[in-house]
């Protein structure tokens, strides 16, 4: 699992090599047990990638 400061250097790399973000960085399910940063790439064969970086990692599913 990524921790946040892990979670942003990946996001920025990311974004430095020009990949395209099919859904960029942003935070979801704000001020819940749930509240995540998550972000999707698609890979060379075209599958989406998505990551995620919880607040509580105790509720990542």
């Amino acid at each position: 699992m990524l921790d946040k400061a892990d979670y942003d250097r990946l996001g920025n790399h990311i974004a430095a090599l020009g990949i395209p973000f099919l859904s960029k960085p942003s935070l979801r399910f704000v001020k819940s047990a749930h509240e995540h940063d998550t972000f999707m790439i698609a890979d060379p064969s075209g599958n989406v990638v998505e990551f995620k970086c919880y607040v509580q990692p105790e509720n990542s599913y």
